[in-house]
């Protein structure tokens, strides 16, 4: 029993009851052998057998509705001088988003308490913090939720402030882009966290594209909503008759409902509005997701299928099986499979989702590359096993007298209790739920655990995904005879969005717009210098300063940049914390802050690489150099009273498809528009001066792409000469 086990055992006797029914039984009667110690010794301590199941005595819940529609819980515990209260606007949903929009509704959630109509963002900020109390907003498959907290005496604050955010928000246009940064700064954040890239890849493979479940969020679908959505959103579907209000605390219930209908009592009523739903997927067969992270040593697995809803009748039985399979920790068939007696890895568990509707199964474990299908194999066989026979009468005593013991933890606050309050109402539960939570765990019989092992986990039909080292995990997939499609973890999760690429990137080659743009083309080359000189350049150095807005936070910069032709470049940005450096050549990637600096990922420096193709400079020369590079002319495009000849460049391959405007009279580039990570950017340049008879622009503008960039120069040089030593990565520091 670990020391954290201990720790909590002494709290109390029920707390003791459920520690020692977590002794594994072979382990809870030693029997005397030769030489044992232990043998005879009638002072030792006998864990107490599990007390017998009883119903959760929870505080007083009373239930009413105001005439407007809102229905309120109120849970008085004087326990404690705190208030806490809970409301939940159920179509205001996280599945209830238009695919187009995805993310709408955590943006809205985020910008619930920015500004209302009598209070800034600062005013609610500085409100809540003078009398120490807390509010959050957020947004998920059950709704939006705004919870706030206070001392009793301070708990008209949180009245106030609620009813404010709930049915007054203004949505204020000056504080969209630090929230649109954020959401877009957590969607880039998923290619690099590996349990958060998973879940995307398994939630795509089981869900699917049709259904909101299997689209994730995108930097697309961020940056596509605008305030008029964040409006249309909250005029829609924050109304009282669709909402619950929980209440919880110190308080006194007359005098409550009489403050809350003061708050809430305007709250005007809305139409329904239309639920969103969608088919649930049909799973036949073992589908299997390789997603190829070239620098991971471990592979991420997940399996599963659909669950059950919450209120399915199965809940319960099917609970105990799970955790006899692996909800039940260290105890679990698949923790002593995979970590004990395999010793894959440190850890595998299971679970299934619960929610008014039917959520997902999961089974998930890591493992080193070499042992993916090794430990996969394990995991199929646990849950064949599983689905065969179910629970031993054994087992499923061990997670009953778990699951009913360890149930009174929940309960620690008046709070706790509203909230499972509310999740009961939320999903559809029966008034006696929350409270005969034990009983009916004890009332399973093995039988019933069986029957839902049997009926509700499927070994034949699974979604896997792998998030691993393709280079180590493929040749396993293929031994083992495993189906199965291969993804770049920098491509798009989609596979709508995939095709879409591919399909784009294999677009039929119009001869007559390839002539039309190689023109143009020719036009800007010689606008610019001509052929000649521009194939003359060797290196180009540059020196500006302006500023550059990362993640919301607009710094100003001073940038020096150094490229050697073909496929060097160094570019140095001196920020009030410091000189960011960025270096990309045939050898290596590397980046960072002074000499504290790395490589960058395999498949980032691929990227980084590739993109050096564009360079703005010497993009216009490709054709010339590569007969197989691929121009198409577009539609002129008019933009601020200017007129644009517009010409596509892509790679032979038909990969890095560039978007380049010149102008109708100068014929100089003024744009590029291309996609990073999925998001559009789109680099502007301006102000053209002659350095040695090449025009060069002296104003660079980018925007999109995880950076707002404006940069005015000082210097522009031409074949200068750059030192070795500018593409040589310094050392660490020792002990760094």
């Amino acid at each position: 029993m670990s020391l954290m086990k201990i720790g909590v055992c002494s709290i109390g006797i029920a707390l003791l009851v459920s520690c020692a029914s977590s002794v594994p039984r072979e382990m809870r009667k030693v029997p005397a052998q030769a030489g044992d110690p232990w043998a005879g010794r009638s002072d030792l301590i006998e864990p107490p057998k599990p007390a017998a199941p009883a119903a959760v005595k929870l505080p007083p819940v009373e239930r009413f509705g105001l005439p407007n529609g809102l229905r309120v819980r109120l849970v008085s515990d004087h326990a404690w001088p705190l208030v806490n209260m809970h409301l939940v606007v159920v179509p205001a949903a996280s599945d209830q988003e238009p695919f187009e929009t995805r993310g709408l509704s955590d943006f809205a959630a985020e910008m619930l308490n920015k500004g209302t109509k009598t209070k800034s963002a600062e005013q609610i900020a500085e409100k809540i913090d003078f009398v120490g109390g807390s509010i959050s907003v957020w947004a998920d498959r059950d709704g939006t939720h705004l919870v706030c907290q206070t001392l009793t005496k301070d708990f008209d604050t949180c009245l106030e402030l609620v009813a404010e955010i709930a049915l007054r928000p203004t949505f204020p246009e000056t504080e969209m882009g630090t929230i649109r940064d954020r959401l877009v700064a957590s969607v880039r954040q998923v290619r690099d966290s590996d349990s958060a890239l998973t879940s995307e890849h398994f939630n795509n493979l089981l869900w699917g594209d049709d259904n909101i479940r299997g689209r994730p969020r995108t930097i697309k679908s961020i940056k596509a909503i605008k305030r008029a959505d964040l409006v249309a959103w909250h005029k829609q579907r924050f109304g009282p008759k669709v909402s619950f209000l929980a209440v919880a605390g110190d308080l006194e219930s007359g005098d409550m409902r009489k403050r809350i209908e003061q708050r809430f009592g305007a709250w005007e009523k809305i139409a329904a509005p239309k639920t969103a739903s969608y088919p649930e997927p049909s799973l036949k067969g073992i589908k299997i997701r390789l997603v190829d992270k070239p620098d991971q040593t471990q592979t991420q697995i997940r399996i599963g299928h659909l669950g059950i809803a919450h209120a399915d009748k199965a809940f319960f039985p099917l609970l105990l099986a799970n955790y006899t399979l692996g909800g039940g920790a260290f105890s679990s068939r698949l923790m002593k499979v995979v970590r004990s007696k395999g010793g894959k890895t440190y850890g595998a568990r299971s679970g299934f989702e619960r929610q008014r509707q039917r959520g997902d199964w999961t089974a998930s474990t890591f493992t080193r590359n070499a042992e993916t299908i090794a430990t996969l194999k394990l995991v199929l066989s646990e849950i064949g096993k599983m689905h065969a026979s179910g629970p031993t009468a054994a087992e499923l005593a061990d997670a009953k007298s778990n699951l009913a013991g360890s149930y009174p933890m929940r309960f620690v606050t008046a709070a706790d209790v509203a909230n499972m309050v509310l999740m009961s109402e939320l999903h559809g539960l029966d008034a006696g739920f929350v409270s005969d939570y034990p009983l009916r765990l004890s009332a399973v019989t093995l039988a019933q655990a069986r029957q839902a092992a049997a009926e509700h986990l499927h070994p034949d039909d699974l979604a896997i995904v792998l998030v691993g080292k393709a280079a180590d995990v493929e040749p396993q997939l293929k031994a083992a005879g495993f189906t199965y499609q291969k993804v770049g973890y920098l491509e798009p999760t989609m596979t709508c969005e995939r095709r879409a690429q591919l399909e784009q990137s294999q677009a039929k080659i119009d001869s007559k717009r390839t002539a039309a743009g190689l023109k143009l083309i020719g036009q800007a080359l010689e606008a610019k210098g001509g052929v000649k000189r521009l194939s003359g350049i060797r290196d180009i150095q540059i020196k500006g300063k302006g500023w550059m807005k990362m993640q919301g936070k607009k710094i100003d910069i001073e940038l020096q940049g150094y490229f050697v032709v073909p496929d060097r470049r160094r570019v140095e940005i001196k920020t009030p914390m410091g000189t960011i450096i960025t270096v990309i050549t045939p050898e290596s990637v590397w980046g960072g802050m002074g000499a504290f600096t790395r490589e960058a990922p395999a498949a980032r420096a691929k990227t980084a690489r590739e993109s050096v193709w564009r360079n703005k400079d010497l993009i216009l020369l490709r054709p010339s150099q590569d007969k197989k590079t691929i121009v198409q002319a577009r539609d002129p495009q008019e933009e601020g009273g200017k007129r644009y000849q517009v010409v596509e460049l892509r790679r032979p391959d038909g990969s890095l498809p560039t978007i380049a405007w010149l102008d109708e009279k100068t014929h100089l580039m003024a744009r590029l528009v291309f996609e990073r990570d999925g998001e559009q950017v789109i680099e502007s340049y301006d102000d053209y001066r002659p350095v040695d008879h090449v025009l060069m622009p002296f104003r660079q503008i980018q925007k999109g792409g995880g950076i707002d960039l404006d940069l005015t120069l000082s210097e522009v040089k031409l074949n200068a000469g750059v030192p070795k030593v500018k593409f040589e990565r310094p050392k660490t520091p020792p002990g760094k």
